[in-house]
């Protein structure tokens, strides 16, 4: 069966009491959730004398009976602590079951039910009536995220795009059902999913997904890539279950002069994420490494398209070593590699990995969203100043090597278009990520 249900909260923390819900509903006996509509904040409808609520819509599937579902629905509102005294009065969380759907291996006829007694009524008699309802509910069924005139989303939302067929039987992480339970209702990224057992690259699916029209926020992840590649051509190694291997499609508006921003922007946010469960020293190496103590943890890879001087997409791809043991990890690096697992075992002796590479993917999304809106609201030197305190490089004496040869330099600063400038003998240098390798003398650490 499927169902669409609603959950509005206008008491304490909202945000909090929504993700909450939908997470207690996630973690409910034979139920997977496969999309989050945005969340809207709404007037109150009836009684008028109290806040303003955040409601969002959930899709699930589940072989449950649309009563026991409504268990499951009432245990979530009760664990919130739910507080309704008298019809429409505020409360702190309220889970509606709007429709359901027999799906067309199912017993009965296939299509909507209909079903009234004294607990539930479906379809909900006044869903059709109320347009924070019907909005989420249109995201939820054309299978992106959608707007419309009069009503704007609060927050982002996600929908599924596809999933590999065998991924609710993997027992994969990375699987969008069990990667839904990771992310923060509210997260900009993702909007939608597609999950696949191998590919070549993520970054050429994604790319492809671009061209053919896809969504910003769209996301590629895969178990193993079979050609992944970092800069300059290099090939990347993603070994099947044990690391991140995404890609992420933006549609900022930006001049195209400034698209190297990007990269810096996602940066910050995989240093977040990456501090946030267990690299408590990551660092940036300018343009697109995180390493901790020395050890790269993790890499970035921008590709972008332009018109007439605007950006049209960016790909965001992102590879992090996340449950490699030492055998795990590849020699005859110029640097060596580590994982989040052997950062966390270093820092948090006994730190419980379970699900982990889902819980990295659910943080760099949800961090990525928050760096993009900072360039996109006029906050980038905010974002700036983040990066030039995470890098690895400023203040460092540096080896720069290019097309026109090699030359030593001080790292002094990024500029507004994401280049590293650097002060050597013969005055500065704006360094772009594209053509040049940067080493820092005391370590020989190449970039």
């Amino acid at each position: 069966m499927i169902a669409w249900l609603s959950l509005g909260s206008n008491l304490g923390d909202r945000l909090a009491t929504l993700t909450a819900g939908v997470r207690h509903l996630a973690a409910g006996p034979r139920i997977r959730i496969d999309g989050v509509s945005s969340v809207y904040e709404t007037e109150p409808v009836g009684y008028l004398a109290q806040p303003a609520f955040l409601n969002v819509c959930v899709r699930l599937r589940t072989d449950l009976p649309p009563l026991g579902l409504l268990d499951v629905c009432q245990a979530a509102e009760q664990a919130e602590g739910r507080m309704r005294t008298f019809p429409n009065a505020p409360r702190t969380l309220d889970v509606d079951i709007v429709a359901c759907e027999r799906e067309a291996e199912e017993a009965g006829d296939p299509g909507e039910i209909s079903m009234s007694s004294p607990r539930l009524t479906l379809p909900h008699i006044r869903a059709a009536e109320r347009q924070f309802v019907q909005v989420p509910l249109a995201e939820l069924r054309t299978g992106c995220t959608g707007r419309a005139p009069g009503i704007e989303p609060w927050l982002w939302g996600w929908t599924p795009l596809a999933e590999d067929p065998g991924s609710r039987e993997s027992g994969s992480d990375l699987a969008p059902h069990r990667l839904m339970n990771h992310v923060l209702v509210g997260a900009r990224y993702p909007t939608q999913v597609l999950y696949l057992a191998s590919t070549g690259s993520t970054n050429d699916e994604a790319k492809r997904l671009a061209q053919d029209g896809a969504s910003d926020g769209t996301v590629v992840v895969a178990e193993e890539q079979t050609a992944g590649r970092g800069s300059k051509g290099r090939s990347w190694e993603s070994v099947g279950g044990l690391g991140v291997w995404m890609s992420v499609l933006l549609r900022p508006s930006m001049n195209a002069e400034h698209v190297g921003l990007v990269p810096l922007a996602a940066s910050v946010a995989a240093c977040r994420a990456l501090r946030r469960l267990g690299a408590v020293d990551a660092g940036i190496k300018w343009p697109n490494d995180l390493l901790d103590r020395g050890r790269k943890i993790a890499g970035i890879l921008c590709e972008s398209a332009s018109s007439g001087g605007r950006v049209e997409w960016v790909v965001v791809g992102i590879g992090i070593d996340v449950l490699h043991g030492p055998d795990d990890l590849p020699a005859g690096l110029d640097e060596p590699a580590v994982s989040l697992r052997i950062c966390r075992e270093q820092d948090a002796p006994g730190a419980g990995n379970g699900e982990l590479r889902a819980r990295v993917a659910a943080a760099v999304l949800y961090e990525l969203g928050e760096t993009v809106r900072m360039l996109s609201t006029g906050a980038d030197r905010l974002l700036l100043d983040e990066y030039r305190r995470d890098s690895l490089l400023l203040g460092r004496a540096v080896r720069v090597q290019g097309p026109d040869g090699t030359f030593d330099a001080r790292a002094t600063d990024v500029d507004d278009q994401g280049r590293l400038l650097v002060e050597a003998a013969d005055g500065p240098h704006a360094l772009d990520s594209g053509n040049m390798t940067v080493r820092t003398v005391q370590e020989g650490i190449s970039s």
